[in-house]
């Protein structure tokens, strides 16, 4: 099996019964990594970056322990990664980071048998 960081976003695996698994592998914030990755956003004048007040006011009804995922990222000017986050099934923001900080984030492999059909909300 590749390494996790040469995974593609979506990928197969064999398990124990030679059966294919497929699964997809999130990437995810923080809020310690969210809040410090805005803030490189709004240093370096990126064209995206969250409102300090409305994200601090956003992730105070968050547990602290969240995993926040990234729900669509593509590359931007060929010097970083616009990112979309869920705060919740409602609420997402965009935000503009390097690769080196796209590529730090946490992952988790979600097997399809656990992704819902249809959207749900929580």
């Amino acid at each position: 099996m590749l390494s996790q960081d040469k995974r593609l976003p979506y990928s197969y695996c064999i398990n124990s019964l030679n059966r294919k698994v497929s699964y997809m592998i999130v990437k995810y914030f923080t809020k310690e990594q969210l809040i410090a990755s805005n803030e490189n956003a709004i240093q370096a004048n990126r064209n995206r970056s969250l409102n300090r007040d409305m994200l601090q006011d956003a992730l105070n009804t968050i547990p602290d322990e969240a995993m926040l995922p990234v729900c669509f990222n593509m590359p931007h000017n060929d010097v970083e990664m616009r990112v979309q986050v869920a705060f919740s099934p409602l609420h997402v923001g965009w935000v503009d980071i390097s690769f080196d900080e796209f590529n730090a984030l946490p992952s988790q492999e979600i097997p399809d048998s656990e992704v819902p059909s249809e959207p749900q909300l929580h």
